[in-house]
């Protein structure tokens, strides 16, 4: 189903900002191989522990920012909810653009190994997890793991829902600014 785990492990870049340095990390974002789309994803949690964020953007090999989604959570459970939640975002989004090659890049390593496993995850987001493993089945895909620091657009995007409630999958030019100076 999936081809790939969670990255080259061989390719470790250091971030000093990565509290255990976990294999795998980039302290920035790469750009995808020639055909691929990478999809960076993430969720935020505000104050008030009830309500979240997710921002997910998408781009192409050449840096291109080929779209970007958000959406204000009023009701939350956890940090691992919100992240799981962008992450179906992504896989939705990949399958109505008829992405063909798409990795997934995420700063939740424990969401990460969940939806690369072929076991049956029971916990409070399992549901999410088959969700995401099965509409994933569609298209060539695999996880990546990427340092906060390497996340920053879609943790920017995640962080303004409270303020624009819900957007859609496009590409102004000023989030494209952000993409390319990033």
């Amino acid at each position: 189903m999936f081809d790939a785990l969670l990255g080259p492990m061989e390719e470790h870049v250091p971030c000093s900002r990565c509290s255990k340095g976990r294999r795998g990390a980039h302290a920035r974002s790469a750009p995808p191989c020639e055909g691929w789309v990478k999809i960076n994803f993430d969720g935020t949690t505000f104050t008030s522990c009830v309500e979240g964020g997710r921002g997910v953007v998408a781009r192409s090999s050449s840096r291109a920012c080929l779209g970007w989604a958000f959406c204000w959570l009023q009701e939350s459970v956890s940090a691992e909810q919100i992240d799981a939640i962008a992450a179906r975002e992504v896989v939705c989004l990949a399958a109505c653009s008829r992405c063909r090659a798409v990795i997934m890049e995420g700063d939740y390593a424990s969401l990460l190994l969940k939806m690369q496993s072929i076991d049956v995850d029971l916990s409070i987001i399992g549901p999410t997890v088959g969700h995401i493993k099965m509409s994933g089945s569609s298209f060539s895909h695999f996880f990546s793991f990427v340092c906060y620091t390497g996340n920053r657009v879609s943790h920017v995007i995640a962080r303004s829902t409270r303020a624009f409630t819900v957007g859609s999958f496009v590409a102004p030019n000023s989030i494209v600014e952000v993409c390319i100076s990033i």
